[in-house]
């Protein structure tokens, strides 16, 4: 191969690597992780929602069971994902329930089952 081709791949190398790593960078630095950002709405639209006891007993619940999970998942350890999946049905319950206040406040939620 001649000097220009080498060149070529090599900047071509270069770029795709510097172009990988701001992906990455972005994507996974800057944002909240989906877990995060649905207790993060879950808890602001609490306030505002018009919940029975037993669906703010629930809604609590869940919210510490995720929290369980996020920390759980940090540390390495294994989750439960059936019982990951049923805390999402239940939340699902209450957002389907009508009780939160705005589709707004729902969003990650709506999100989380498509």
């Amino acid at each position: 191969m001649n000097k220009k081709v080498v060149t070529v791949i090599f900047a071509f190398c270069i770029t795709m690597t510097c172009g990988y790593a701001e992906a990455q960078r972005r994507g996974s630095g800057g944002g909240k992780s989906p877990a995060a950002q649905l207790i993060a709405d879950l808890q602001q639209a609490t306030p505002r929602a018009k919940l029975s006891n037993d669906q703010n007993d629930k809604l609590q619940a869940d919210v510490s069971s995720l929290k369980q999970a996020m920390q759980a998942k940090r540390q390495g350890e294994t989750v439960d994902q059936d019982q990951l999946k049923a805390t999402i049905d239940e939340l699902h319950g209450i957002a389907d329930s009508g009780a939160l206040a705005t589709e707004r406040s729902c969003r990650s939620i709506c999100f989380v089952r498509a």
